[in-house]
Order: C-alpha cells, then sequence, then structure tokens
C-alpha cells in the first residue's frame, strides 16, 4: 500500500503547478520534488523531467532508495492530464503510463542522527487527498526481485479506472511476462440509474507462482479464483470459487437483495475444505468442513440487524448478533464462542509462528437494551503455551454500563489474571513471578476523554498503579494523570539486570503530556533504599537511601529541565537547564563523597561540574574534574552545529604511585582537539610531570576520505623502578596513517640507556584483511636478568595476515648471549588451528651447570586443530642430554595423552640444591594420560650409579641406583647406594605424588661409614621407617646400630674447620662472591630461621652403641657404651639416654691417671656433649681434671680441694706429695701447659712477652737443670732473630731469613765460639 502511495504522490507532484512559468529539467522544480518526496525513510532522485507544468509530463527515470541502496526504480513515465477539471476539483488523467517499473527488495529503515528539537510539535491529522480518475494505466514491465516476494517475476498491466457521476467502468488485466499462463483480470461496473451491478475478476495461475508463494500455500499448488455475478442492487448474486491443484477448495456465494420493510438485505455463505492450503499445524483447527454463514438487513431508516452470524470449524464454534436502531443506538449485541480440541490435549491456533497451543478458550458477552444499560464480557483460556511462555489459567473479566442519548457513556470494571504463569526465561521468570492481576475502572463519554481510575497491577512482590485520562485523536491522545510502581524486594529483578541487585524502590511520576506530539510536562519522584549490586565498588555508593527527583517541561518553546537532583549516602548530583532552537543553557554538578571506593588507590572526594550554553548554530561550555592527590582535569571549548569544534583540555593526576607502585609523582597532560566543518579532526596532547613520564601526541583525521595520520614520541625514564635490572631510560617513537584507500601503515622505534632496541613495522587492508608486520629488536645486556646469561638478545623476523584470516609467522633468535633458535608459526582466526615448528639452542650450558660444556638443542613442533593441540618436540645436549615429547590434548574434553622420554645429567638440578652436588644420569619414561593432573602421571625414572655430596655433614653418598615408578599419583621408590667411606644403604616405599605426599619408606643402613674425616668415624647399621607426609607432620622410626667409633677430643676445637668465621661485613660485594656465599649457606635467607611453614617432622628412634666408642686425643683414652632415645620432633629434638665410660685413662705430662667417670650425652639438636673426669688425693688435698662441653669445643679443667690456682692443682695432680718440691719456675711451665691443654695458651708467660713488646718468650731448663731464657721477635717482615740465655752465661743468638714461602736462610753463633749456616727447603702439602 506503501508503494501505491508513493506512486501516486509522484503523479500529483508532476501535476501540481508550482510557478507562474514553466522550468525545464532540472533546477528548482527537480529540487522540490526531490525535497517534497524524500523523508526519513527514502531518498527520492529525478533524472530527465520534462514538461512539468503542461498537460504531458514525461520522466526519464526516479528512484527511491533507503541506506541500503535503491530499491525502486520507475523508467519512461508519461502522465496525461486536464489541467482546467482540477480547477474543479477533480483529477482527471487521460493517460498514466511507465515503461518499466523494478522493485528490487522491500525498503529498509532509514536511520538519522538528527536529535528531536527541543520543541514539541503541535498534532495534527493530516488532509485526505483528492479523488483520482485515470483513464489509461499501463506498465511494460513490473520487475519483482526475488527479495520482495520470495521468487523473481515480471509483470505487465493495462487497465482504465472512470468514476463519472456516480457511474463506475474498471477494467485492470495483469500478466506475468515470463509465466503467461499467469494472469489477473478483473472487470468491475455500476450504473447510477439502472443499479445494475457487474463484477469479474479472475485469478490463474499454474504451479509454483506469485499468488501461491505471497500466501504462503504449502507445496505452492496452482491456483483458480473466480468471482461472477451480475444483477441489480436488491437481486445481486456473486458466485466465489477457490480451487488449488485443480481441486475445489471454497465455495460459496455473496448476495444482496430488498428487504420487506425497504431495507437492503446481505448474505453471505461461504465453506469448504481449506485444510491443502494451510500450514500442517493449522489444519486440525479448522477441519475439512469450515463454514461462513451471514445475515443482516440494512433498513430504510438506517438500521443495521445482524441476526445470525456463524463460523464454524473443527476446533472453533462462534456465533454472534448485532442490532442498531435507526438512531444509531446500539440496542443488542451478542458474542459467543468455544476452541475446544477435536483431539489430544491441545490446538493450534492459526496465528502465525510461533505456535501459540491452547486446552481450552471461551469468550461470551451481551448487551440488550431492552433490559437495561448493562453490558458484560468474559473470556477464559486454559493451558496457554507459546515459545517462551506458559499459561496454566489467563481470564478477562468486565462489566459495566453503556448510556445512549445526546451525551453517550461507557463505564465499567476490569479485572484480568494469569494464574500458573511460567515464563521460560528464568531471570525474566524471577522478575515476573507466578501470578498478575489487573483490577480497575474505566469511564468514556462521547466526545470526552477515557478516564482510568485506579488501575492496579499486582505481583508477588511489586505493585503498580495508574490513574490518567486518556483524550482522542484529535489532541494527539492528549494523556493527564499520575503513575506509582514500588517494588519491596528488587533481588527479583537481578536476572534481568545481570547483577546481584538488591534492595527496594519506589516510583511517582504526576504530570501531562501528548505522545502524538511530544509535549509533557512532568515531575519524578523515585526512592531506593538500601540497594545493592553485588558490585564492590558501586554498592558502597547506594547504599542507605537514594532519591532521584525530575522536574521537566516540553512544549511549543522549547524544553525546560527545571530541575534534576539525586542525594544518596556517598553521591549526589544535579542539574538545570532549558533547551530551544538556536538557545541552551545547562549546568550540571555530580559530587562523591569517597572515591576510593570506587578506586581503592585514590580515596578521597570527588567532583563534576560543567557548563553548556548555546548560541544559534555555537555550543560554548567548562567541563571541570577534581579528585584526591590535587589531581583534575579541565576541558573548555566549543562546538558549531555544522559539526566544527574546538576544545583545549589540561590534566593533572597525582599520586601515580598508588597506580604503579614504582612511578612515584605526577603525571600532567595537555592538548587540544579541533574539527572543521570538512569533517577534518586535529588532535595533539603533551604529556610531563615527575613521575618520569613523558610523551608528544599528534593526530590528524578526515571524516571524509577517511586519511589519518598519528605520532607520538613517550619515554619512561628509570626503568628500574618496574624492572629492578633494567636500568635506564626507554623510550617509544613512531607514526601510524591510513590512505584513503583503507591502507594502514605504522612504524615504531624502541631506545634508551635501558637496552632495549628495536624496530616495528606494520601494513593493514582494510579492503582485504591482509595485514603485515616486521620486527627487528635487541636487548642488551641479557645477563641483567639471567646473570650466568652474559651478552646481547636479538630477534627479527615477521607475521603475516591474509584476508581470509590466515596468520603465518616466522622469527629467528640470535646473539652474544649464546640462545639462537628458529620459529615458525601458522594461525587461523576462524577455526583457532595454529601450527608452530621450533629449532632453538643454548650454547655454553656450562655457564649455568659448570659440569657441563657445550650446547643444549630443542627443536620440534606444536600444533592445534579444532580442540586438540598435539605435540613433538626433541632435545639433546651435552654430558648424554635427551628427551623425546609427543602427545595430545584435548582443550574440550581435558584429557591428555602425553609421553616423555629420554635421560638427563643429575647435575642439571644442582643449580637448585647448591651447597650439596650430584651427578650421574637418570632416564626417564612418562606418560600423561587423562585430565592433566599428577593422578594421569604415569611412567619410571631410573638412575645407574649417580653419586650425591652432601658437605654439611661432610658426606658422599656413591653407586646410587634408583627405579621410581609413578602410577595413579603414587610413586614407588627402590634406591640403593653406599657412601664414599664405605657402607651402604637401601630405600624402599611408596610416596604420594601430590601434598602432602603422604610416604611410607622403609630405609636400611648397612655399615655405613659416618666420618668427618676428622672428628669422627663410625659405622651404622639399622632399619629406619618413614611414614607419613613427606612435606610435614610425618614420622621417622627405627633403630640405629654403631659399630666402632673414634671421636679425636684433640682436632676437636683445634681443626680448622672449627673454627667460626666470624662476622663480616661486605662492601660493595662483586655479585660472584655473593653468590659463592649464598651456595656455602653464608647468607641468611630473612626469614628467622623459621622453619617455613611445612610442620616439623615426629622423631621415634633408638641410637644402639654398647661398647667400642672411644675418645681419644688430649692425653684421653676412654671406651664408652650405651643407649640413646630421640624422640620429639624435628623442630624440638627430645634426646633421653646417654653413652657411659667402660674404662679409660688420661695421660699427662708422664702422668697415667685413671678416669673415675665419663659419659657422652645428646643436647638439643643431637649434639654430642662429653664429661670425662679423673682425681687424685694426698695428704695435701684432692685433684681433679676434667674434660667437659660439646664434642666440636670441649674445654679442660683442673681443679683441686682445697681450692688452689690450676698450676699448683695440676702439679698436686702430676706429682702428689712431692709437689711442695718443685720450683716456682717449674710450676709456673706447669700453668702454662695447663692454658694449652685447654686451648687458651699465654697466661703468665703470655702476659710478660707482651709487656716486654717480643713475638715469643721461653722459661725453661736444660738437660743439667739450669734456668734458660728464650726470647724472638721479627726484625722485618722476612728477618726473624732470637737469643737464649742459660744460668751459665751462655748466650746464642739465631737469625732467620725467608728468601721465598719455601726457601729460608739460618744462621747462629754464640759466645763460646760455635756458629753455623743452613739453607732450608719447606712445603706444605
Amino acid at each position: 500500500m506503501r508503494r501505491v502511495l508513493l506512486a501516486t504522490s509522484v503523479t500529483l507532484c508532476l501535476a501540481t503547478p508550482l510557478a507562474a512559468q514553466e522550468k525545464e529539467s532540472g533546477g528548482f522544480i527537480v529540487d522540490f520534488l526531490e525535497s517534497s518526496l524524500s523523508g526519513d525513510n527514502r531518498f527520492v532522485t529525478v533524472t530527465g523531467l520534462d514538461g512539468a507544468l503542461s498537460s504531458r509530463a514525461t520522466l526519464q527515470r526516479l528512484t527511491v532508495a533507503d541506506d541500503e541502496g535503491v530499491w525502486l526504480t520507475i523508467t519512461g513515465a508519461v502522465l496525461d492530464w486536464n489541467r482546467s477539471a482540477l480547477l474543479r476539483g477533480n483529477l482527471v488523467v487521460t493517460q498514466l503510463t511507465a515503461e518499466t517499473i523494478e522493485v528490487a527488495r522491500k525498503p529498509g529503515t532509514t536511520t538519522t542522527d538528527d536529535l528531536p528539537t527541543p520543541e514539541a510539535q503541535p498534532f495534527s491529522l493530516p488532509d485526505l487527498p483528492v479523488g483520482i480518475t485515470i483513464d489509461k494505466l499501463s506498465v511494460g514491465r513490473l520487475s519483482l526481485a526475488q527479495p520482495v516476494a520470495g521468487i523473481a517475476a515480471d509483470l505487465t498491466a493495462d487497465g482504465r479506472l472512470s468514476l463519472i457521476s456516480g457511474a463506475l467502468d474498471t477494467k485492470i488485466e495483469v500478466e506475468r511476462i515470463d509465466r503467461p499462463s499467469d494472469r489477473i483480470a478483473l472487470t468491475a461496473t455500476y450504473a447510477n440509474d439502472s443499479r445494475q451491478i457487474g463484477l469479474d475478476l479472475e485469478v490463474t495461475e499454474a504451479e509454483g507462482g506469485l499468488v501461491s508463494q505471497l500466501l504462503s500455500i504449502p507445496g505452492r499448488p496452482s491456483v483458480d479464483l473466480t468471482v461472477k455475478g451480475e444483477g441489480p442492487v436488491g437481486d445481486f448474486a456473486a458466485d466465489i470459487a477457490l480451487a488449488t491443484d485443480g481441486a475445489e477448495r471454497v465455495r460459496g456465494k455473496v448476495t444482496l437483495g430488498n428487504d420487506e420493510g425497504g431495507g437492503l438485505a446481505f448474505g453471505a455463505d461461504l465453506g469448504g475444505d481449506i485444510t491443502p492450503i494451510l500450514a500442517e499445524s493449522y489444519r486440525e483447527f479448522f477441519g475439512t468442513d469450515a463454514h461462513l454463514l451471514l445475515q443482516g438487513v440494512t433498513g430504510a431508516d438506517g438500521s443495521l440487524s445482524i441476526p445470525q452470524l456463524s463460523v464454524q470449524a473443527n476446533a472453533l464454534d462462534l456465533s454472534g448478533a448485532l442490532a442498531i436502531d435507526g438512531n444509531g443506538r446500539l440496542t443488542k449485541a451478542d458474542l459467543a464462542g468455544t476452541i475446544t480440541p477435536p483431539e489430544g490435549q491441545t490446538v493450534v491456533l492459526p496465528l502465525g509462528e510461533p505456535a501459540v497451543q491452547v486446552r481450552h478458550a471461551e469468550v461470551r458477552g451481551g448487551f440488550d437494551i431492552t433490559t437495561g444499560n448493562s453490558w458484560t464480557l468474559t473470556t477464559r483460556v486454559d493451558g496457554l503455551n507459546r515459545s517462551g511462555i506458559t499459561v496454566e489459567e489467563a481470564r478477562i473479566t468486565a462489566s459495566g454500563d453503556f448510556e445512549q442519548g445526546d451525551q453517550p457513556r461507557l463505564d465499567g470494571t476490569l479485572s484480568a489474571g494469569l494464574t500458573g504463569l511460567d515464563l521460560h526465561d528464568e531471570a525474566l521468570q524471577q522478575a515476573v513471578g507466578a501470578q498478575v492481576q489487573l483490577d480497575g475502572r474505566f469511564a468514556w463519554a462521547g466526545g470526552t476523554a477515557l478516564s482510568l481510575e485506579q488501575m492496579v497491577l499486582t505481583g508477588e512482590d511489586y505493585t503498580a498503579r495508574l490513574t490518567a485520562r486518556i483524550d482522542g485523536l484529535a489532541t494527539g491522545f492528549a494523556v493527564d494523570g499520575q503513575a506509582e510502581v514500588e517494588a519491596t524486594d528488587l533481588s527479583r529483578f537481578a536476572g534481568l539486570a545481570d547483577v546481584d541487585l538488591g534492595g527496594a524502590a519506589s516510583l511517582r511520576l504526576v504530570g501531562n503530556g501528548v505522545p502524538l506530539g511530544g509535549a509533557f510536562d512532568f515531575r519524578l519522584d523515585a526512592e531506593a533504599d538500601d540497594l545493592t549490586t553485588g558490585i564492590a565498588q558501586v554498592d558502597p555508593l547506594i547504599a542507605g537511601r537514594t532519591t532521584v527527583a525530575l522536574d521537566a517541561r516540553r512544549d511549543e518553546t522549547g524544553t525546560t529541565l527545571r530541575a534534576f537532583t539525586l542525594d544518596g549516602k556517598a553521591i549526589s548530583a544535579n542539574a538545570r537547564g532549558t533547551l530551544k532552537t538556536g538557545q541552551a543553557d545547562v549546568t550540571f554538578r555530580a559530587a562523591l563523597d569517597e572515591f576510593g571506593q570506587v578506586v581503592p588507590a585514590f580515596p578521597g572526594p570527588v567532583t563534576l561540574t560543567g557548563d553548556l550554553t548555546q548560541k544559534d548554530r555555537d555550543i560554548t561550555g567548562e567541563v571541570r574534574f577534581s579528585g584526591p592527590n590535587s589531581s583534575f582535569a579541565v576541558a573548555n571549548g566549543t562546538a558549531s552545529l555544522d559539526g566544527a569544534l574546538d576544545v583545549t583540555y589540561r590534566a593533572r593526576l597525582g599520586g601515580l604511585d598508588r597506580l604503579v607502585p614504582a612511578l612515584d609523582g605526577v603525571l600532567a597532560a595537555e592538548g587540544r582537539a579541533s574539527r572543521t566543518t570538512e569533517a577534518a579532526w586535529t588532535v595533539g596532547a603533551e604529556a610531563s610531570g615527575t613521575a618520569g613520564l613523558s610523551g608528544k601526541f599528534r593526530a590528524r583525521f578526515s571524516e571524509v576520505t577517511g586519511i589519518a595520520d598519528i605520532g607520538f614520541d613517550a619515554a619512561l625514564d628509570r626503568l628500574e623502578r618496574l624492572v629492578p635490572q633494567l636500568k635506564g631510560k626507554l623510550g617509544a617513537r613512531g607514526m601510524a596513517s591510513r590512505n584513503e584507500n583503507g591502507t594502514w601503515r605504522a612504524d615504531v622505534r624502541t631506545e634508551g640507556t635501558a637496552g632495549i632496541d628495536g624496530t616495528f613495522e606494520a601494513t593493514y587492508e582494510e579492503a582485504t584483511g591482509d595485514a603485515k608486520l616486521t620486527f627487528d629488536a635487541l636487548f642488551e645486556r641479557l645477563e641483567r636478568l639471567v646473570p650466568e646469561l652474559r651478552g646481547d638478545l636479538a630477534a627479527r623476523g615477521l607475521a603475516e595476515r591474509s584476508g581470509d584470516g590466515h596468520w603465518q609467522g616466522e622469527a629467528d633468535v640470535n646473539g652474544s648471549a649464546g640462545i639462537s633458535g628458529r620459529f615458525d608459526g601458522n594461525f587461523e582466526e576462524s577455526s583457532g588451528d595454529v601450527a608452530l615448528a621450533f629449532d632453538a639452542a643454548l650454547a655454553r650450558l656450562d655457564r649455568i651447570v659448570r659440569q657441563f660444556p657445550g650446547t643444549l638443542k630443542a627443536r620440534g613442533t606444536a600444533a592445534r586443530k579444532g580442540a586438540e593441540w598435539s605435540l613433538d618436540a626433541d632435545a639433546t645436549g651435552p654430558g648424554g642430554i635427551e628427551a623425546a615429547m609427543l602427545g595430545t590434548y584435548d582443550e574440550d574434553r581435558k584429557i591428555a595423552d602425553m609421553t616423555a622420554r629420554g635421560q638427563a645429567q643429575l647435575g642439571l638440578a644442582n643449580a637448585f640444591v647448591r651447597p650439596n652436588t650430584m651427578s650421574g644420569l637418570a632416564r626417564f619414561d612418562l606418560a600423561l594420560r587423562g585430565t592433566p593432573g599428577l593422578d594421569a602421571l604415569g611412567g619410571t625414572v631410573t638412575t645407574s650409579g649417580a653419586s650425591v655430596a652432601i658437605p654439611s655433614v661432610a658426606q658422599a653418598l656413591t653407586g646410587i641406583d634408583a627405579t621410581v615408578r609413578m602410577a595413579d599419583g603414587t610413586a614407588r621408590i627402590d634406591l640403593s647406594g653406599s657412601s664414599r667411606a664405605g657402607g651402604g644403604f637401601r630405600v624402599s616405599g611408596t610416596a604420594g605424588l601430590a601434598s602432602p605426599n603422604t610416604a611410607a619408606l622403609d630405609i636400611a643402613l648397612n655399615g655405613i661409614v659416618l666420618t668427618d674425616n676428622l672428628t669422627y668415624n663410625t659405622t651404622a647399621d639399622g632399619q629406619l621407617r618413614f611414614s607419613g607426609p613427606a612435606s610435614g607432620g610425618g614420622t621417622l622410626s627405627g633403630r640405629i646400630d654403631f659399630g666402632p667409633t673414634e671421636i679425636n677430643v684433640a682436632t676437636a676445637s683445634g681443626a680448622v674447620g672449627a673454627a667460626p668465621i666470624p662476622d663480616i661485613f661486605h662492601v660493595g660485594e662483586p655479585a660472584d662472591s655473593r653468590r659463592t656465599r649464598a651456595r656455602a649457606g653464608l647468607i641468611g635467607n630473612g626469614n628467622g630461621g623459621g622453619g617455613g611453614g611445612s610442620r616439623p617432622i615426629a622423631l621415634d628412634l633408638v641410637l644402639s652403641a654398647p661398647n667400642r666408642i672411644f675418645a681419644r686425643g688430649r692425653g684421653l683414652d676412654a671406651e664408652l657404651g650405651g643407649v640413646v632415645t630421640v624422640g620429639g620432633t624435628t623442630d624440638r629434638v627430645v634426646p633421653s639416654g646417654q653413652i657411659s665410660l667402660i674404662r679409660g685413662v688420661f695421660d699427662i705430662l708422664g702422668r697415667r691417671l685413671q678416669l673415675d667417670e665419663g659419659r657422652i650425652t645428646m643436647q638439643g639438636r643431637l649434639e654430642p656433649y662429653l664429661e670425662f673426669r679423673a682425681s687424685t688425693s694426698t695428704g695435701d688435698g684432692t685433684a681433679t681434671l676434667s674434660i667437659a662441653g660439646p664434642l666440636e669445643a670441649p674445654v679442660i679443667q683442673v681443679t683441686s680441694v682445697p681450692e688452689r690456682p690450676s698450676e699448683e692443682a695440676l702439679a698436686l695432680l702430676l706429682f702428689g706429695d712431692k709437689f711442695t718440691e718443685l720450683s716456682p719456675l717449674k710450676i709456673a711451665q706447669l700453668g702454662a701447659q695447663l692454658a694449652t691443654l685447654g686451648g687458651s695458651g699465654g697466661g703468665f708467660l703470655g702476659n710478660i712477652r707482651k709487656g716486654l713488646g717480643v713475638d715469643s718468650l721461653d722459661l725453661g731448663t736444660d738437660d743439667d737443670g739450669n734456668a734458660n731464657v728464650g726470647i724472638g721477635s721479627y726484625i722485618s717482615e722476612k728477618v726473624y732473630a732470637d737469643v737464649n740465655v742459660n744460668a751459665e752465661g751462655e748466650t746464642e743468638v739465631n737469625l732467620n731469613l725467608d728468601l721465598t714461602d719455601s726457601l729460608t736462610l739460618k744462621g747462629s753463633v754464640g759466645n763460646t765460639g760455635d756458629t753455623g749456616v743452613g739453607l732450608f727447603f719447606e712445603r706444605d702439602y
């Protein structure tokens, strides 16, 4: 219909006298036609208009287009008309023809970016067009493209239309050019004087025709439709017949006749089997015998009576009656109908798609003026089911009064409800609920408005109320009233909002408006309590009570925002303003009390304010933002309605370290953006500040041509703030451009003292989707990240994309750091398929693992096909390193089928177990099958002849043969080996692969030698068992039997290794020195010595050594034996028992003392503690010698009773009653020897030596008992001299000259005449 109106509009516009004199084609008339016929949904173009103001106008071409292009084309149009008849109010067209009319598709919707005017447009009814009389209508070819009707068709049309003085004479014929058998012919006549009617309509088409396509008749059969009738109005009958595929479907008759009362009787009786022309789903509803019966009379007084109306079908029974008297009053109306499924539980209603099914439906209504003015209407539908909704019962009940007179009035009550409502959308169901009820009253008086009073919609916990007055069409359906909505639980709407909504809300709207004109004047008030969204940053802002108020008006003068306010616990906003064409003034302000609730890094208040003003076509304004840490942003400028724009801005972000902790300081930016009326953009910005970020940005873009040009130059100072190892500045600069053909080009370069240099070039074709990226990058001084890999790392390559979404790339990596490789890959965007091939190498592996000089190589492929990944890779390296990985992983099913086979040197793990070291070859054959996890890991790992060195306990384990079998999340271990010092051990059992790694391990010790090669040496046999979590909380139990054990007391505190390393503060320590100390365990880990997060291991051990524990050295020779039980945990060892003396003596200065007692106990973390004691008694008292203390530093003491100096007590111990005969010099010597035994040295003689300032002092006797004194000192760094003098006055002087570290020249001279010279060679091994 819209296409017919458009064609008519074209005709009328061609016929309109637009000026006093005619203008040729083009120019004013063409422009007027195009602008008049074009609209929001069409663009009309007129070409070759001639004789527009004459009685014969021609048009070469007219097109109608929308956003998608041209959809209607008319060519060769001719209009021959009578201009003088138009002055009499008639349009007489002698000829209206067109050579071709082409309809390419159905018209679309044209979009527009134009905003509605601020002013409301007063509503008015359109003027109706004048009647049209056409003597000749002809279209040479009417082409309908396939999108129009589903099939393409070419038609031709000829005809005439004449309506003169009440006489009708019409004949129209339409025939398909491409299918001459398909035609439509219509002849209609009526003679006003004889009241004779003639009607002849014939539609004929073969299978697959246009009519069956448009009517969607199943199978697209042949169609034959005839409507024929002739006769006077008082006795007229038209026979109607419809057939498809040659079979009759509908037959009936429409009649007109004289009524006995002088009126006109009419009737219709049609019926038949229409199921073949219906969709399969509707055939049950209509059945094979559907029937329509209608009987009525129009009286001479203007009355209307329809005593019988009946529609009968398989599932439908509908009947009714209607009576209107001559005064136009309704006197009777009856309607009754039911829908009942003839078979089954439900029937499909013929209402289109999606299908609607019901179990039962009924409608009843009536009005009878003879019984009063009351009317009723009830409807009910049971078991309604439609895609997306199921209703157990839907009902509507309405009743009221209908008063007819000078002021007719209709009023009543309405009650409607849905029960058992099931919306198949879970979120929608939650929002609406299972039951909805609508109740209210309405009233209408003739010529006045419709009133709705207290219309209430009620749900489970929400209510909506409406009271309104609605005027008629003449006012544009003006509305005046109020509406209220209340929801006590917003959580029911959470699914629709897609947030975790909660709280309660209410809304009240009061005002008036004109929907068809766009005018309104209203006030909106809303309240919300305890709103929640489940969004942590939002909920604190809307907690408590939040209110919104909006007061606005729109009329012919413009739109006025009288007030807008929003008040909440943490947020507030307000705005006001006026909008008119060419004039506007708007002010707004918004504030947030605590921005930290949204962005925790920036606590504090924020505000946003603005002022916008329009004058004529220019809009000016300023928008301001202020926030925490003195942050702000200001933008101001001017925008024109013709598209021009000029905006400047400046901004400051303080406290940048709150976002990026390493970047302390301020980031500031300022710039300008402008747009010309030709849609050309220019944007510039510059950033700076104390945060070390700086840069410049510029861009130009044309909306018309699409040409763009972008450039930037940015830098970050002190990159080490982000990556501590990378010191210096990182800069990036480049450009990107786009030409009018949609080709993008980009060039970027990175540089700076941070040592990251590179160039990147890229292109992209918008038309084809082709893209290409090339890069050439260099990372200097890789040792900053991996200390062992000194040198640079370079990478260069390219990636290309084809228009079908296929990516192909390659990259080469090399450099002085020793890393090299080639990588090739492919990627499909549509499927996500990936194919990657690599061949990489790491030279000089000994830089990481010192024992393995050589190159580590890896090559293979990785691919993704559909949801399945596959891997095939091999690796080789020095020392027999080999590995092969092969298998697949299914992303959808999360199933892996991977194997790994090969061998590796255990030394590769030394970097992780330092200061311990491992050596040997480990072979592995592993498989991962099933859902990735330790439970899916299976296979074996074996070693043969491996060794482990553990410096902390001075042990080396060799000949380690191990087999670890993994399956079902458990490792079965079988391991044996020996100690380099002697003996062997075996470990067998199981351990869980997953935390807490529950284990059950049996440990056997077979004569294993335990020694530090200096202080102790022993052998151990035993059976131990570890059970429980290996990661902490397990138990170690069992028994160890020790064989002959030697403890060298003489080396305990005098050994070089026993001397503690003093605290040393390192200044400017080189990295390699620190690494060495770390490996030696001399650098704390910063955890305070705690044991980390793991639980300690429980201990239940028995250490048995019944005898043959020998403690020797410094004169001690003792045998001990005993049993020690160890309990507690590894964090808190609880030993009990001791090793006790069996027998022993102590030799000192030639005197042998029997030991009175001796024991070795365990203290703390199983640290041996020695206690030995020997004593002698004389008439002068008792003397006791004791050795006590930890094994690594025992203390020797001599005491006596009564108490004496230690040297006298030693003399008493050694010489008994004769100690009183000793000279003081002899006693002093004994004191010095005692001090030396105790490890302290010095004493009395040491004090004298220090007082004299010499390096050595010796007091003694010669073989004859004469006193002797010796003094020595270094004369220079290489010359040492000593002097010895005895009681006989004999003197000897010795000189030592160190020629080298190993060669010394010695000489001596005495007062007795003895002299000597010697050359001595010494070397320490």
